[in-house]
């Protein structure tokens, strides 16, 4: 029998800029802070600064076999439908330390 997790959970996120406002940034990490309240309001949610390619990484810490990706974009007023696109790579360290995203599956 197989057990689901949340593989992301707790785990160090990096994105290419932090969207900050009255003096809060909205850091990669609160995507992965298990709270999973999807109202920017509520101040856990990430959100990059204004980006003409933003990319946000979460690195799970090993490799795993994984069977879906859940994604939920933050609600903001009547904005809730936002296009993701997903990427899954697959490689060794962190995009935080390396500056930017590690090379693509």
């Amino acid at each position: 029998m197989s057990t689901l997790c949340n593989a992301a959970a707790k785990k160090p996120a990096y994105q290419i800029s932090d969207f900050v406002t009255n003096g809060i940034p909205y850091r990669a990490a609160l995507a992965t802070d298990g709270i999973d309240i999807s109202d920017f309001m509520a101040g856990s949610c990430s959100m990059t600064g204004y980006e003409t390619s933003p990319w946000w990484v979460v690195d799970i810490g090993a490799a795993m076999n994984v069977n879906f990706v859940v994604l939920t974009t933050r609600k903001y007023g009547r904005q809730s439908h936002r296009p993701i696109a997903v990427v899954i790579f697959k490689g060794v360290g962190t995009a935080g330390a390396r500056g930017g995203l590690p090379p693509q599956c």
